[in-house]
């Protein structure tokens, strides 16, 4: 039953109640003055009832009917009705204890109803707060994203696409940075792996131009040792060869020193001097000639050493220049 049609069931309760008792009243009042005027019209308690099922005095019902019969049934008329509106009273009294017993249920429905509603309320505060905990701890959490090394933000929007730089939202602005620093990272990653392979076939090519170096080191460490031999012959002290000019010379001299005591015997000695010098002077020529073939033959073999050193040291500072084993590090 809602609240209208409470107020309305009890206003309509009181009027009809109202009504009854202003209606009973008044018959009683009726009633009363016919028993002060007529006080033979008394009725009996004696449980009897006439045929319109009202209780009366017979003796005094007879003495009525034999005095006044229509005052009689004006008196009988209005113990009816009183009894009638006792009846009706009774009846509007136990439909508004039915009505107040109603109304109670009513309420107490309408409390659980409300006590339901507020334990509602209750858990969707709860729930409100509780949210508005856990929205705070998220705000509050430290994700690992927050220590990820992002490119600056200018540098973001010179190189990022164009559909990662229009994003407003700052939420969307963060994934957009995050999702280029993948993609960067990953071409990273993927220039890293193909300078590792680079990286590892300039290794194993040095690998082998080591293997090739050693094995020319070697070689030439054995020819050097071969030709020590013929060294040991150059650093022995040479005699420095007199050319012609410098024997005709020391001949004129001792010539004149020899020709100073004696004319004769000078002229004589000088002849002999000057046969001897000849005689010299052809053996020297001869010998210069040999030691000419000789120096010829020398200095050819000095500039096959020398040639052979300065390709030795050319290949050894190459091989200096080359990288070795322990410089893996190889700058692209």
């Amino acid at each position: 039953m809602t609240p209208d049609m409470t107020t309305s069931a009890l206003a309509s309760d009181s009027r009809s109640i109202s009504s009854i008792c202003s209606d009973l009243h008044h018959v009683s009042a009726q009633l009363l003055e016919l028993r002060r005027a007529h006080p033979e019209l008394a009725t009996a308690a004696t449980g009897k009832r006439d045929e319109n099922g009202m209780d009366i005095d017979q003796e005094n019902t007879r003495a009525a009917k034999t005095t006044n019969p229509a005052l009689l049934k004006q008196f009988l008329e209005g113990v009816r009705k009183g009894r009638l509106l006792l009846t009706l009273l009774k009846v509007a009294n136990r439909n508004a204890l039915q009505h107040e017993r109603n109304l109670r249920n009513d309420l107490t429905d309408q409390k659980l109803s409300v006590g339901k509603v507020d334990l509602g309320y209750q858990n969707i505060k709860y729930q409100r707060k509780y949210l508005l905990n856990e929205i705070a701890r998220c705000h509050d959490m430290e994700t690992f994203y927050q220590d990820v090394p992002l490119v600056p933000l200018e540098q973001f929007h010179q190189s990022a696409p164009e559909e990662l730089r229009n994003a407003t939202d700052e939420r969307q602005l963060m994934i957009n940075r995050l999702q280029f620093e993948l993609e960067e990272r990953k071409r990273f990653d993927a220039e890293k792996r193909r300078l590792l392979a680079v990286k590892v076939q300039l290794t194993k090519a040095n690998k082998a131009r080591k293997a090739q170096i050693t094995k020319i080191e070697n070689q030439l460490e054995s020819y050097i040792e071969s030709s020590q031999s013929i060294q040991d012959l150059f650093q022995e002290p040479m005699v420095p060869i007199q050319t012609h000019q410098e024997l005709l010379e020391k001949l004129a001299a001792a010539a004149a020193a020899a020709a100073a005591p004696a004319p004769e015997a000078a002229a004589a000695e000088t002849a002999t001097t000057v046969e001897a010098g000849s005689d010299e002077t052809s053996n020297l020529a001869n010998g210069e000639t040999a030691v000419d073939s000789g120096s010829q033959q020398s200095a050819q073999m000095e500039m096959d050493v020398e040639t052979n050193s300065a390709s030795t040291k050319s290949r050894i500072s190459s091989k200096e220049r080359m990288p070795r084993d322990d410089d893996e590090d190889i700058v692209l």
